[in-house]
């Protein structure tokens, strides 16, 4: 079958009666859901991912991370015989029309973009390519890699030409966990970006079969790949600005959270939340692709710069109150029992890999603090060299210091007073997101310390 050559009404159809196989290569928390998503609507499925485990896992199904609604899923494409994983890229190219690229892009300690996940899937698909498939990218990347590194590798691969042979299309994932799900179907449109018109085509019409907002299509690749970027930083420098805000009411004694509140009642003000820190797979990285390509062009971004830097503080600023809480209370944080709520990133999920609760962890190392986490997603964190705790009553106990650096709800919801009659007679509250009103807190016997508060 030869989607190059088929026109919009045949391109449809196959999708409604089933005739197109599809590949998404790299099955993490973004490419797993997209790919249940294609098999529920009957599409036959093929999961791509180089890690063995996660492929004899989700073969059973099992999910090797949380996210809602997707073990459900799993479990019925499954049973339907519509998805499978696999670790062979070339295979299930070579046996797919439409192939999906959703595999990890980060940055390198100097702060520039590592596209190599991109480059090394690239030349596995392009190994595979057939004549007459799509190939679509959602991976983050730098404006300029679809029409660029990924177009170049993949035809020297293949041997084919894109436009001619195969389309290529950058349609930027566009979720957050723990809605990721509804976020591909029904929260947002999806941004199309393809080499030519028929790509822009081909991925709308897969697109829309999936999405009950449809499709928004852009002049090219490179707009698409801006864009995503775009979102991300934009966040970015928020966040920045309601950190700088509370470091300025802190010191005001102002509560940063009232006037946030008060000024977003205006419509044209939307500050989102002081905290801790910008943590996750998105956010803190994607800026770095602007700065590294403005660089490139010889622009000065400071706005973007100095946005990352205050963000990065915030872990910092975190133990600082700790520090300065505790000594309030006579105490010193050398040997304080303190206890870290929430090690993940966010809110109600389970990924801890890049949160600030490790940023605040080292630090309160560097402090010679004794650390004590519970997170109710979180069950194993043996490379934090913390005391690691699987209830929160217990992790709790006899403490110096609670620090919420993850607004899970069941924080949001504990029993203040219960908790407070299991700490140390005096312990410190911090709460690093701003979740709690101060006053309650304090009520309940703590001694209270905020960001921005």
């Amino acid at each position: 079958m030869n989607l190059m050559e088929m026109d919009n009404y045949l391109i449809k159809k196959s999708l409604a009666n089933s005739d197109l196989n599809v590949a998404v290569v790299g099955l993490g928390k973004v490419g797993l859901p997209l790919a249940l998503i294609f098999a529920d609507r009957e599409l036959n499925v093929t999961g791509v991912d180089i890690n063995q485990k996660t492929v004899e896992l989700l073969n059973k199904g099992i999910l090797p991370h949380y996210e809602p609604k997707v073990p459900e899923l799993l479990v019925k494409c499954i049973e339907k015989g519509k998805f499978k994983a696999v670790t062979d890229t070339i295979a299930a190219v070579k046996d797919s029309n439409l192939i999906i690229m959703v595999v990890p892009t980060l940055i390198k300690k100097n702060k520039e973009p590592d596209i190599t996940a991109v480059e090394k899937a690239s030349e596995s698909i392009g190994k595979g390519l057939k004549k007459g498939s799509m190939v679509i990218i959602e991976s983050t990347v730098p404006p300029g890699t679809t029409e660029g590194v990924v177009k170049d590798i993949l035809e020297r691969e293949s041997g084919l030409r894109a436009c001619e042979d195969f389309g290529l299309a950058f349609c930027p994932e566009r979720v957050q966990s723990p809605q990721v799900v509804d976020d591909i179907t029904k929260n947002y449109p999806k941004i199309i970006g393809g080499i030519d018109p028929k790509s822009t085509e081909i991925a709308s019409a897969l697109y829309s079969f999936i999405n009950k907002k449809g499709v928004i299509t852009v002049k090219n690749p490179k707009t698409a790949e801006m864009e995503k970027v775009v979102e991300n930083t934009y966040r970015d420098i928020n966040i920045a600005f309601a950190n700088e805000l509370a470091l300025i009411s802190g010191k005001l004694g102002i509560d940063v959270m009232e006037v946030i509140d008060v000024a977003n009642s205006q419509p044209f003000c939307n500050i989102l939340r002081p905290g801790a820190g910008v943590g996750g797979h998105c956010i803190p990285m994607d800026p770095y692709y602007l700065i590294d390509e403005a660089k490139k062009i010889g622009l000065d971004v400071q706005l973007l710069e100095n946005s990352r830097k205050i963000n990065d503080y915030m872990p910092q600023h975190v133990v600082e109150l700790v520090e300065d809480g505790l000594k309030e209370i006579n105490k010193n944080i050398s040997n304080s029992k303190i206890a870290l709520l929430g090690v993940s990133y966010k809110e109600n999920t389970d990924d801890y890999r890049y949160s600030p609760s490790r940023d605040i962890i080292n630090y309160l190392h560097e402090k010679n603090a004794y650390i004590k986490t519970y997170d109710p997603f979180v069950d194993d964190v043996s490379d934090l060299n913390v005391e690691h705790f699987n209830e929160l009553r217990e992790c709790v106990k006899d403490v110096d210091c609670i620090i919420i650096a993850t607004a899970h709800n069941e924080f949001k919801e504990m029993d203040l007073d219960d908790i407070k009659s299991l700490t140390d007679e005096n312990c410190l509250f911090v709460d690093g997101r701003c979740a709690f009103n101060p006053d309650h807190v304090m009520n309940a016997g703590f001694v209270y310390k905020g960001v921005g508060r």
